[in-house]
């Protein structure tokens, strides 16, 4: 008899009836899910429901994602249910997975190299090593730089075997050249840790076996977003390693579309007798006028609806007579209006259907009326662990400030929008920035705690005025990231795990 705690319970009847249907179906589920649709709380309750009641305690789950964020952001969620998910739970990119619960997890039994840090491309590696390629086939006035998504591209028609016809043969040999390169150097890049991922899958049974008993279900998020290669992965993991697959993903929106991800590997499992295929239809973040105006734009009406009893929305239509800069003063004018009514300004976006005259145009438009914007991630921070360590440390703090500040009339809808990162959750990425740098381990998990909360929890708040330099010195300071900031910067790619 399934012991089920109280908390999963009572989530499990909150969800809506197709929700839920997805969480406790006992085989493989294909989520088509738009936007606003709950799917991350679906695939959240799926984990929770399996770590609790199909799996034993030695068994996990296995949860893949396309970013660091969204890996965080699940592991926080399936945490905070109360289910006992550590050591049981691996949520993590795709590349991460490749790389540690394959390459470098079965390196001894297939009796390959395991990968370490400092064998992995970054991306100026990679486009030299691209670069160098390209000057040996003979076609040196084309620039790696400009040709990355391209040859990923190539890459994956080769790896899965897919006609070659519609990509210059020139670049086909050019990929070619890179594969045996990165071999005969010792090296791998992202794309090759999922081509080789899937080799050793294919290629070793025990491998297979030893994935499926540590792993008996797979979660996979954004599933339009994998390319042809993650696709064949995850297929023989279901087929050839019996892993049970839970994909949840949107085909509308493919946003890696550039290097080979396609929603149409979505649909092949939706299409699998062996896949129960469910849509969620109901949208909770928008009404329903503002749903049908996003259908018409996108030019497909899927006929999603908004919950029982949300507001319209208001979608207003501004006809514009005159050229680019009137469309911008328009836009600058309802953005102003906005303000004028109290709308917070991270809560105003003006989109536009491409860079070029129609950006340039609401960009002058912005600078004279001296309004701030954030654009095309104009503000873009270095990429890497560490980085992001300090964006999360960030972000704590400047959240914790608006809270303390906000009037009691604003605080209820802050909490329930704000995303703030958990003092456990930074000291275990603080604990794997200092193993990777090879510094001795803390004296206590407790120290670590509270110097995090000494820089990100004091008491009372930095003042909004306070100077963010003098913010980071006091963290570099009392958390050692200068010496973590030694390890050399190819070894802390954006995606690269600890």
């Amino acid at each position: 008899m399934l012991q089920i705690s109280d908390a999963l319970l009572n989530e499990l009847d909150d969800l809506h009836p197709t929700q839920r249907t997805a969480v406790l179906h006992p085989g493989n589920v294909s989520l088509r899910a738009g936007p606003g649709s709950g799917k991350t709380r679906t695939l959240v309750a799926r984990a929770v429901y399996l770590l609790e009641t199909q799996i034993s305690a030695f068994r996990g789950v296995a949860c893949l994602t396309y970013t660091n964020a969204a890996a965080d952001e699940i592991r926080r969620r399936v945490n905070e249910s109360g289910v006992q998910a550590e050591g049981r739970l691996t949520c993590s990119t795709v590349h991460a997975f490749c790389l540690n619960e394959i390459l470098r997890a079965f390196a001894t039994l297939t009796r390959e190299p395991a990968p370490q840090a400092g064998q992995v491309l970054g991306d100026t590696a990679t486009q030299v090593l691209l670069q160098h390629c390209f000057d040996q086939v003979g076609i040196a006035e084309t620039l790696a730089q400009y040709r990355t998504a391209e040859n990923t591209r190539i890459r994956r028609a080769l790896a899965c075997e897919e006609p070659l016809d519609v990509f210059d043969p020139r670049e086909v040999a050019a990929a070619r050249l890179y594969e045996e390169q990165l071999i005969a150097r010792g090296e791998l890049d992202f794309e090759a840790m999922v081509t080789r991922a899937l080799r050793l899958v294919r290629k070793h049974e025990p491998v297979r076996d030893l994935l499926h008993a540590r792993f008996p279900h797979l979660i996979v998020d954004e599933y339009q977003d994998l390319g042809g290669v993650l696709h064949e992965l995850v297929v023989a993991l279901h087929d050839l390693a019996g892993i049970t697959v839970f994909a949840v993903g949107d085909t509308d929106q493919s946003v890696f579309g550039f290097s080979g991800a396609d929603a149409k590997y979505l649909t092949t499992l939706a299409n699998r007798e062996d896949f129960h295929d469910l849509p969620l239809e109901v949208n909770y973040r928008s009404g329903q006028h503002i749903i049908i105006a996003a259908e018409a734009a996108l030019g497909t009406a899927h006929g999603r609806r908004a919950r029982d009893g949300a507001p319209p929305g208001d979608v207003t239509l501004e006809q514009v007579e005159g050229g680019l800069d009137d469309h911008a003063r328009v836009a600058c004018d309802l953005a102003q209006k906005a303000q004028h009514r109290r709308v917070r300004p991270e809560r105003i976006a003006i989109l536009y259907p491409q860079r070029g005259p129609l950006l340039d145009a609401l960009l002058n438009e912005l600078s004279r009326r001296e309004m701030d914007v954030l654009y095309e991630r104009d503000d873009k921070l270095p990429a890497g662990t560490l980085s992001r360590f300090v964006q999360r440390c960030a972000s704590r703090t400047v959240t914790n400030y608006q809270l303390h500040t906000a009037s009691d009339d604003e605080r209820p809808d802050m909490l329930r929008q704000a995303e703030v990162p958990q003092l456990t959750a930074l000291e275990r990425a603080l604990t794997t920035l200092r193993a990777e740098a090879h510094l001795p381990p803390p004296t206590s998990r407790l120290s670590l705690l509270r110097a995090l909360q000494t820089c990100l929890d004091p008491q009372p708040p930095y003042p909004a005025d306070a100077p963010a330099f003098d913010w980071l010195q006091q963290l570099r300071a009392r958390l050692a990231l200068d010496d973590i900031a030694q390890l050399p910067p190819r070894q802390r790619q954006q995606h690269q795990p600890g």
